[in-house]
């Protein structure tokens, strides 16, 4: 970033108006550009057009993701979803209305539809754009429409939604059709970086299901191994670890402090907090932490806080089992989903079948190895995505320009 875009950006973040920018209602902007209304450069939720006849593709909310793409596409006769249904067609613009979709970023560009007509839930408003399409939808990815717009959503808590005169009303700045393009291009650019990235994710996380699959059931041995499995009950391998005296509750988390704070959701790290008297040593070898609730299974070797009732903690009995070998069993075995209920029982019911200890550290190995390359590919994802929020309040508000 120059000198000068740093010092345009602290005089907008003091509330000062920078030299050839002028303030609008869609912010500062170029003096060139334009504010106008979204509803001045798109037509919002038109009606079906008219003649159309045999397949068209069907987009569900599950079918579009949080980061502006199409996941699914299904083909489907117009005759059976053309009442109903919100119509749209190629390059059309998808926004979800109701929480917590809009919120999250669900929305998609329609110019990879298989079809040139498609319906969807009834849950997306569709802007057809009368500008650079891509450009405009940008803007509805961006963070300054989803927060004002999140805060003029109406309804009953659980049924909130975005209104059409909401979307209609909201203002962006307006370059030339050159400049639009060239932004477009650029952000564009951006999403095939983070597609290629994240497929090269996905492709790691197969290798690495396959890998458990083989490996934890002994249909794969690695070289120099071939003794038999034994065959254990849970107590033989594994003991618990007393979570109680080591719980906070949720409001004395923070997000920062000496500890972090684990808990039984998806997330590895909830929070942090600097309390000592809470603090729980972790064991030699780590330890396995089951949510109860749900289902979830982390692996932990640092000290930390528990942060929720319902957290197992676990670790394995030193002479039979590792406990990272443990964690990757488990991980690899399928625990029925009863909702929010209880499922510890399950895993005290299963049958663990175990290598010698050489084997299992040499196999957990192995499969720490993939994830530390998940994880290092995951955390260049996120980079990636923060660059593209970056480029796309830099870009779109004209902060930065480009050579059309």
């Amino acid at each position: 970033m120059t000198p000068e875009i740093k010092a345009r950006i602290a005089q907008i973040r003091r509330g000062e108006v920078p030299e050839g920018y002028k303030k609008t209602g869609a912010g500062n902007i170029p003096d060139e550009w334009k504010a106008v209304r979204t509803d001045q450069v798109c037509e919002l939720n038109p009606l079906r057009s008219k003649g159309i006849s045999g397949s068209v593709t069907f987009l569900g909310m599950a079918d579009v993701s949080e980061t502006g793409t199409i996941l699914n596409q299904t083909l489907m006769d117009v005759e059976t979803v053309k009442n109903g249904f919100t119509p749209f067609q190629k390059n059309d613009i998808l926004v979800a209305k109701i929480t917590p979709c809009f919120e999250n970023g669900k929305g998609a560009f329609t110019e990879n539809l298989r079809t040139k007509y498609g319906f969807g839930s009834t849950e997306f408003h569709v802007l057809r754009s009368r500008i650079d399409p891509k450009f405009l939808f940008y803007h509805t990815e961006s963070q300054k429409f989803r927060k004002k717009l999140e805060s003029e959503m109406t309804g009953s808590a659980g049924q909130k939604r975005v209104s059409k005169d909401s979307i209609g009303s909201f203002m962006i700045g307006l370059p030339t059709d050159k400049e639009q393009q060239k932004i477009a291009s650029i952000l564009t650019t951006q999403d095939k970086v983070i597609e290629l990235k994240e497929k090269l994710l996905g492709e790691k996380q197969r290798q690495k299901k396959a890998l458990m699959q083989q490996l934890l059931t002994g249909k794969k041995r690695l070289p120099g191994f071939s003794g038999k499995w034994e065959k254990y009950t849970f107590s033989a391998v594994l003991k618990t670890v007393s979570a109680k005296k080591h719980q906070i509750d949720s409001s004395k988390y923070q997000v920062k402090g000496k500890y972090p704070v684990i808990d039984q959701g998806k997330k590895k790290i909830v929070a942090y907090s600097d309390l000592e008297d809470k603090a729980l040593k972790c064991p030699s070898g780590g330890m396995v932490v089951f949510g109860d609730h749900t289902r979830e299974i982390k692996y932990v070797n640092f000290d930390c806080i528990i942060g929720a009732d319902g957290t197992q903690l676990l670790v394995g009995q030193s002479d039979k089992a590792i406990t990272l070998f443990l964690y990757y069993t488990l991980c690899n075995k399928v625990i029925p989903n009863n909702g929010y209920s209880r499922h510890f029982k399950y895993i005290k019911e299963f049958i663990y079948y175990l290598p010698n200890i050489d084997e299992q550290t040499a196999i957990a190995e192995i499969l720490s190895t993939a994830d530390r390359e998940i994880d290092l590919l995951q955390k260049e994802i996120e980079q990636e995505k923060q660059k593209k929020k970056a480029l796309m309040q830099m870009l779109l508000t004209g902060i930065v320009r480009v050579t059309a």
